[in-house]
């Protein structure tokens, strides 16, 4: 796939933890080749490289007859298509037509019905939000076809349909999230953190040597930790989860925290820090929830460690 590149990309990534991790599935590790093919540098966010591969399907897709229908893209996109200037704005996906919106809106609604839903092509075009008149189902359904987001059914009309990969449902549902603290917080799905199953009953099914489960996240966990990417200022995401949600706004900030820090301060999350260092070592806590709390603070940034320099590289040491 990459060629001579290979080798150009694997010193990029394989002594850094964080790309490692993007990289380990192997639907993001395509991407990431495909990307650093086009871009000649490794992409560093996971909206980014979802963004980035949308863009590039339908650059490759956009002289097909199911992508030149009139009304699914708008024309200012169609001349980003033509040159490199997509490339500038891999999170910018095209406003313009229905193609994105439609996606947006179906994969919002599929995302509150749960993860890896499937519907039929009725329940999937039904109510579609109002769009330029020349925007037909039929004709969006064939192009998102086409670009391999959502199954076509094989031609038959019976068959349930829904996107090809969970990551496409997740990514389209955060975009249709990522506005929603600031403009319409009403909105916001349910995002507390499931019900914990009694300890007791845990306890007794688990063999000598397993290790005890954490809490079941929430299914909005990765559309959320995108919205936070795909936002310019995502400090309102984390400021409405941590009220109801307190390790997922953990988790939220550690996936934005360049950019929150870029715009805000270093001590942009030191509340949140606080407040998860505190669940922590509450004893009242359940010891599930205090050891997740620990685990996205020391994602996040411990307050209690410095980060020094040895012989053998980076390290944390308590502070005096």
């Amino acid at each position: 796939m990459l060629g001579d590149q290979s080798g150009a990309l694997w010193r990029a990534i394989k002594d850094d933890r964080h790309l490692l991790e993007l990289s380990a599935l192997p639907f993001n590790l395509r991407a990431q080749c495909e990307l650093f093919r086009e871009l000649g540098e490794v992409v560093r966010d996971r909206a980014r490289l979802m963004g980035g591969i949308f863009w590039l399907r339908l650059r490759n897709q956009a002289r097909t007859a199911p992508l030149k229908v009139s009304g699914l893209i708008g024309d200012e996109d169609l001349l980003a298509l033509s040159g490199d200037r997509w490339k500038q704005k891999l999170t910018e996906l095209p406003e313009e037509g229905c193609l994105v919106p439609w996606l947006d809106d179906r994969a919002q609604g599929l995302q509150r019905l749960g993860r890896q839903v499937s519907v039929s092509k009725r329940e999937l075009l039904k109510d579609l939000p109002a769009h330029d008149p020349s925007c037909k189902p039929a004709d969006w359904l064939k192009a998102v076809g086409a670009l391999q987001l959502i199954d076509e059914g094989s031609g038959d009309p019976t068959a349930l349909r829904r996107f090809s990969h969970q990551l496409w449902q997740e990514f389209f549902a955060a975009r249709g999230l990522r506005d929603l603290p600031t403009c319409a917080p009403e909105r916001l799905p349910d995002l507390r953190p499931p019900a914990l199953v009694p300890l007791d009953e845990v306890l007794a099914k688990l063999g000598v040597q397993e290790p005890l489960p954490g809490p079941d996240p929430s299914h909005w966990e990765e559309p959320v930790k995108l919205a936070v990417q795909l936002v310019r200022d995502p400090l309102a995401w984390v400021l409405a989860l941590e009220p109801v949600n307190l390790a997922l706004a953990g988790r939220a900030a550690v996936a934005c925290q360049e950019k929150a820090e870029a715009l805000h301060g270093a001590a942009v999350f030191d509340g949140l820090r606080q407040a998860l260092l505190t669940r922590s070592r509450d004893p009242a806590v359940d010891v599930r929830l205090r050891i997740e709390a620990g685990l996205a603070l020391g994602e996040l940034g411990d307050p209690r460690f410095e980060e020094r320099t040895g012989p053998h590289g980076r390290y944390l040491w308590p502070k005096q």
